[in-house]
């Protein structure tokens, strides 16, 4: 298997790729300490132009069917075009300030039958970002799926044009409340035969994958819980057709435009926040402001509370 032309990450926050290694030997699943993503992947963090590295990964199956677990360490496709960075073959050089490298937790499950291609993005986890409501990943060409009851609030679906439809034969309640309830801070991707669980990190630090012991494991025991409800479920009757529907990864982005307002709107808040650090009489609206985000957080976690149980009651 070819290796990676790079220094690979030696530290976890909190445990080191020991803990893994062992846990494949505990386990007999075959353990992959590096390797290039697959060039075949289809994924939004996994697929030609990313320069993918898979670091430490556990393959296994569960119920029949087929599993990876690994920390992704990639390029992002906005890169992708640059004169330095971005597509090098196996020449991944992190130390290049030119070359932006993110890492990703993953977790896919290989069906055996094709899918609708779509990318859930998780708002379950209450950070500031779900607070303001905003996205942290955008699509071009794609409809944004407006899903049952309350779960909006939680989840944005996202599609290719004219896929809605498609997209309900997969987007069951129970999923949703399983994600509601234990996925905390997962995003999800169907593409081809295969589910992604993601859990986003940011960039790369100076040989350590900012990952505890206690996140690790659980989006493990989340995953394997997923595969195993998964292969319980029945297939829906309508077969996918995917051949000419693009996969998710071939959407993303921005335009130009609304690239630049975002980066604007993102500098523009941080020197609001310095501010109201800083200079004391801005102190009085950043407490206003703590108390509002405090508030809207407060009435997220009291809504996520009462759907869980309302959903659990129903199926009670």
């Amino acid at each position: 298997m070819m290796q990676l032309n790079y220094q690979i990450p030696q530290q976890f926050s909190d445990f080191k790729p020991d803990y893994i290694a062992n846990l494949a030997q505990q386990n007999n699943y075959p353990y992959i300490p590096s390797s290039l993503g697959d060039a075949a992947e289809s994924s939004l963090y996994n697929n030609p132009k990313t320069n993918t590295a898979e670091l430490y990964k556990l393959q296994f199956e569960i119920a029949g069917l087929k599993c990876e677990y690994y920390t992704a360490d990639f390029t992002p496709m906005i890169y992708q075009n640059t004169p330095q960075g971005g597509i090098q073959g196996t020449n991944i050089n992190p130390g290049d300030a030119s070359t932006v490298r993110m890492q990703v937790q993953v977790f896919s499950i290989d069906l055996p039958y094709d899918i609708e291609n779509l990318y859930v993005e998780s708002r379950t986890n209450i950070t500031f970002n779900n607070i303001l409501g905003l996205k942290s990943v955008a699509f071009k060409d794609s409809d944004n799926v407006q899903l049952e009851g309350d779960f909006s609030y939680f989840f944005r679906a996202y599609v290719p044009k004219n896929e809605e439809i498609n997209a309900f034969t997969i987007l069951a309640p129970n999923l949703m409340l399983q994600l509601l309830a234990d996925g905390g801070d997962y995003d999800f991707e169907f593409s081809g035969s295969k589910i992604y669980f993601y859990r986003t990190f940011g960039v790369v630090q100076s040989g350590i994958i900012p990952l505890k012991q206690s996140a690790y494991n659980h989006m493990l025991a989340f995953g394997i819980k997923s595969a195993q409800s998964l292969a319980r479920a029945s297939r829906p009757a309508k077969l996918t057709d995917t051949t000419n529907v693009p996969e998710m990864w071939q959407l993303y982005g921005l335009s130009n435009v609304k690239l630049a307002f975002t980066i604007g709107l993102i500098i523009a808040s941080f020197f609001f926040l310095f501010a109201c650090l800083t200079f004391p009489p801005f102190w009085p609206l950043g407490i206003v402001i703590i108390i509002l985000f405090y508030t809207k957080y407060r009435r997220l976690l009291k809504k996520r509370e009462r759907l869980v149980v309302e959903w659990h009651a129903k199926q009670g």
